[in-house]
């Protein structure tokens, strides 16, 4: 029927559309002129692995860290920190709030060559 191959042809389009990578993703939550510079500190904190959990505690994506976030973090999103800052969305939404408060201040440690 009509309705079955409308029904096919959608899901066959989700099929086809390229998945975003996390980093992709994390970037996504940051003004335009940004993005390049987010890129740049998610590939030099993690890696790109939106699951990377440091040594010191820091989290995900752009490496959040736990000891200096965990509460806002958890008052912002209502979520446990330790699973939420693993998830790509929730910690690139973080990040982009840090940025927008702080500039790129709580990653003024690293060094980036962007």
């Amino acid at each position: 029927s009509r309705i079955l191959l409308v029904t096919s042809a959608a899901l066959l389009a989700l099929l086809l559309l390229p998945a975003c990578t996390a980093t992709q993703i994390g970037v996504s939550y940051f003004p335009p002129s940004a993005r390049a510079k987010a890129a740049c500190i998610i590939k030099r904190e993690s890696g790109g692995n939106p699951r990377a959990i440091s040594t010191t505690h820091d989290y995900g994506l752009f490496q959040v860290n736990r000891s200096a976030h965990k509460a806002a973090f958890e008052r912002r999103y209502g979520v446990r920190f330790e699973s939420g800052a693993l998830d790509p969305r929730l910690n690139g939404r973080y990040a982009a709030y840090l940025y927008s408060v702080a500039g790129w201040s709580p990653w003024a440690g690293g060094r980036y060559s962007c």
